[in-house]
């Protein structure tokens, strides 16, 4: 198992986690106004919301409740044991419901954009 060797490095990636997870909400905000029309982007939205406010508020408990369980003895690196199931439901459900057709025209690459 890998661990940090200092404070340093450990503050590093977590800065490094937290720019992934900004780039992967940013993409789900594009899937949504991508999946969905115009029309019910409201209450897409508003579901979206619910979703990220419960979940930053159920997160600490059940990692708090996994940490205390100390399951095989993993101690607080049980919290990660939290992914597996999420991330199990997250591929059924969305190979289930997200499938976006192909554009009747394709777009032109916006270099501005991708260089930005």
């Amino acid at each position: 198992m890998w661990n940090s060797t200092s404070a340093t490095e450990l503050v590093t990636a977590r800065i490094v986690q937290g720019v992934a997870g900004a780039g992967m909400a940013a993409q789900t905000i594009a899937i949504l106004i991508a999946s969905f029309p115009p029309s019910r982007h409201q209450q897409e939205f508003a579901l979206y919301g619910a979703t990220a406010g419960f979940a930053g508020m159920l997160g600490p408990i059940l990692g708090g409740a996994l940490v205390t369980a100390d399951i095989a003895g993993l101690g607080w690196h049980s919290i990660f044991l939290m992914n597996l199931p999420i991330g199990v439901l997250a591929l059924v459900l969305g190979r289930r419901y997200l499938h976006l057709g192909r554009p009747p025209e394709r777009d032109r690459l916006d270099l501005g954009g991708a260089a930005l």
